[in-house]
């Protein structure tokens, strides 16, 4: 009878375990909107930029912050980190310089902030400074192409790589403290790690387990040290989104097509999971607009979602977010997202009614409600 007993409970163990591994499909309907205080618990601070000579802000690529400071990569052309002060929005300094000069770069893929340093990502290089600005130093990625680097919420900090990659694995895990690449994931085919999510957000789940997101694909993966499964797909019924059997090989003939059509799932550009609870924001080609901002929040114990669109959207919480837009800001940290708008965009209420009719752009922080 005892053996009986333990053959049961290793089977539901076997069973469960296997359970967690199965993908779920999570189906949105886009035409009901979920109030905006469903997703949002409250604003906490609102921040106009300063903007100098040293501090143009174009079209914003990419926002980190920690509790001090705001870091922000102004535009394509602009090939730096521009430092603010995260309570007042003073401008503080630049970080890194384009150039063949000694410490500078030639490219500027991407960046991320961690313990108060700033990497850049240069084609085969990552270049290192302190926040104030001084070169610290340059880790070479043993000659491979990377396109995207993330830190994790648990501090590790993650490459996102491309076919031309001789060991042809997406995703590298990088060393901060020694400038080794530990640990190399997911094994893709010829075509499938041409491209990247716009932020490749990732986040530390459980155990030694991470979720990633991709560009084009509507599924977030789970990634372990033996394995690079779906974990959850959310289904927003856009006809030209990938299909299963494309994301096998995002070949660039079909990120042609899909780029040539009007409806079309673009990317995740932040994940945030609580318990059974899951938040994540979204960018879509929304019709013949242009790519709108939206965030779905799920149950994943009643298999319930919910949608909002925040890109075009009025709420009278929060007037002003029809022009607030939160697509390369969407990365989650601690419990936060950042949504940014330029002054003269900005319904001039009583509040709002300091701020100048500029391009100035003020950032809003937001707490997510998780609950």
């Amino acid at each position: 009878m005892k053996k009986l007993y333990l053959f049961i409970f290793v089977a539901l163990m076997f069973t469960s375990c296997n359970s967690d591994k199965q993908e779920s499909i999570y189906k949105v309907d886009t035409s009901v909107q979920a109030p905006i205080e469903e997703f949002i618990k409250r604003e906490v601070a609102c921040v106009e930029l300063e903007t100098t000579t040293e501090s143009m802000i174009g079209n914003i690529q990419h926002i980190e912050y920690d509790k001090d400071n705001i870091y922000i990569y102004p535009s394509y052309n602009v090939a730096t980190i521009l430092r603010f002060d995260r309570h007042t929005g003073k401008f503080i300094n630049r970080i890194g310089r384009k150039g063949r000069g000694p410490n500078e770069y030639t490219h500027f893929n991407d960046f991320t902030i961690s313990e108060g340093k700033a990497y850049i990502l240069s084609s085969k290089k990552i270049y290192v400074y302190g926040i104030d600005g001084k070169f610290i130093q340059t880790i070479d990625t043993a000659n491979e192409h990377f396109y995207k680097i993330s830190r994790c919420d648990d501090g590790k900090i993650w490459l996102s790589s491309d076919t031309s990659n001789e060991s042809l694995y997406e995703y590298h895990l990088l060393n901060p403290d020694t400038g080794e690449i530990e640990v190399k994931m997911c094994e893709f085919p010829k075509y499938a790690g041409l491209l990247v999510s716009g932020t490749t957000p990732f986040i530390h789940k459980e155990g030694k387990d991470y979720l990633v997101a991709r560009l084009w694909d509507q599924t977030i993966y789970r990634l372990s040290d033996d394995s690079y499964e779906p974990y959850l797909t959310i289904d927003f019924h856009r006809p030209n989104s990938i299909t299963a059997e494309q994301r096998k090989s995002l070949s660039p003939a079909i990120v042609d097509e899909l780029i040539e059509k009007d409806d079309y799932f673009y990317y995740y550009a932040g994940i945030k999971q609580n318990n059974h609870k899951i938040i994540v924001i979204a960018d879509i080609k929304y019709r013949h607009e242009n790519k709108c901002s939206c965030m779905v929040k799920i149950d994943n114990k009643s298999g319930k979602a919910k949608y909002t669109q925040l890109t075009f959207t009025k709420s009278e919480k929060l007037p002003y977010l029809k022009n607030c837009w939160f697509g390369y800001a969407g990365r989650v940290i601690d419990n936060m997202v950042v949504g940014f708008a330029n002054a003269h965009d900005i319904n001039q209420t009583e509040r709002f009614k300091h701020l100048k009719d500029d391009d100035n752009p003020v950032l809003f922080f937001y707490e997510l409600n998780m609950e």
